[in-house]
């Protein structure tokens, strides 16, 4: 499992710089560092991780706000209900954004685990406090 690569995902995104993270996120083989529209068409027909972040405007800066994993990413997301609970949390002056990683099916539950434990995503504690996820 590429440890390394996950552990500078983290680095960046702890580091909450909206223009580091653009620069270099896609780097690491990030994809799709777009704001969120709700649309679905271009995610990934493949496993991988995902991360949702709120993109604060005026600050230009993110904060992790939930991380998945799916053996196919595209039909996740026609499915998932965590993009509308965030926007309708965050404040007007932030947007959500969404990175993709394609990842080995074998590791997706353990790399999920991984990021999880180091960025701490608010939606990903409080899915599992109400038993959601």
């Amino acid at each position: 499992m590429p440890f390394d690569l996950l552990r500078k995902s983290v680095s960046l995104l702890s580091s909450c710089d909206l223009l580091l993270l653009n620069r270099e996120f896609p780097s690491l083989g990030w994809r799709t560092p777009d704001l969120y529209s709700g649309c679905f068409e271009d995610a990934p027909r493949c496993p991988g991780l995902y991360v949702f972040t709120a993109f604060h405007f005026y600050k230009r800066s993110v904060t992790p706000m939930y991380v998945g994993q799916s053996k196919n990413i595209y039909n996740r997301f026609k499915n998932h209900n965590i993009p509308g609970l965030i926007y309708s949390d965050i404040e007007q002056d932030m947007g959500l954004t969404r990175w993709f990683l394609r990842f080995g099916n074998s590791e997706l539950r353990e790399a999920e685990r991984f990021l999880i434990s180091q960025l701490n995503p608010p939606y990903n504690i409080a899915c599992r406090t109400r038993g959601a996820l």
